[in-house]
């Protein structure tokens, strides 16, 4: 028998959280059969004034890797196109909810099942009623894949310098001890953090460092660099 919570995987401790998500979320339902336990039901899309919005079947399934990561989302009613553009993975066809380095930093202390429906079903799902009803996302979007993450690091560095966001990734990934605002810049500018990029270097900290070199690399890939 399990000791702990930290001694069981992902999809155990999915199961155990079950009841607590279908117990504030009732038009959901456990469905139990070969595999691990899910959840599907019909999901109201309600704003903050009560307006009903849309309503999507939906299926949220364990990961190995719950709950420092996200369920997958899947929208199985057929009202969200399948393709890239409506942020459906073409391959496996559940939903990007979110970038990989913002789900990790989301997930970095664990969540639960009813944190994710909460704070990312709701408001992906909010955005797709948006775009079925008005032709575009009310919350702003980046786009899906690669190209949104060139979008977010330009963001995030201010800069639309891929060069320079490429720099800065490698400078913080190398880092062998913690700065503070009094240390200079991991940028090279030679300006102390507090000047600088003390912001952006908190919230990359928090991720973890084998998230921050994949992301290097799918850019690298991308401007074809060695």
């Amino acid at each position: 028998m399990l000791n702990s919570r930290t001694s069981m995987s992902g999809y155990e401790v999915f199961h155990s959280q079950l009841r607590d998500a279908v117990a504030k979320y009732p038009s959901l339902k456990i469905i139990r059969g070969h595999g691990p336990a899910f959840l599907k039901g019909t999901f109201d899309v309600v704003d903050d004034t009560g307006k009903q919005w849309d309503s999507f079947e939906i299926e949220i399934k364990p990961t190995a890797n719950f709950p420092k990561a996200f369920p997958l989302l899947f929208e199985v009613g057929d009202k969200i196109p399948k393709i890239a553009d409506w942020h459906i993975y073409e391959d496996k066809r559940n939903c990007c909810i979110t970038l990989p380095i913002l789900e990790n930093i989301f997930c970095k202390g664990g969540i639960t099942i009813a944190q994710f429906i909460h704070h990312h079903v709701r408001p992906h799902l909010f955005n797709q009623a948006h775009r079925r009803a008005f032709g575009f996302y009310a919350n702003g979007e980046y786009d899906h894949g690669v190209l949104g993450k060139w979008q977010y690091y330009m963001a995030l560095f201010g800069t639309a310098s891929t060069t320079t966001i490429i720099d800065y990734l490698k400078r913080c990934i190398g880092l062998k001890k913690c700065l503070n605002k009094k240390s200079k810049c991991f940028c090279g500018s030679d300006r102390r953090m507090r000047k600088c990029h003390y912001e952006v270097y908190a919230m990359l900290k928090a991720v973890d460092k084998s998230i921050l070199s994949f992301e290097l690399v799918e850019l690298r890939q991308s401007l074809q660099l060695s």
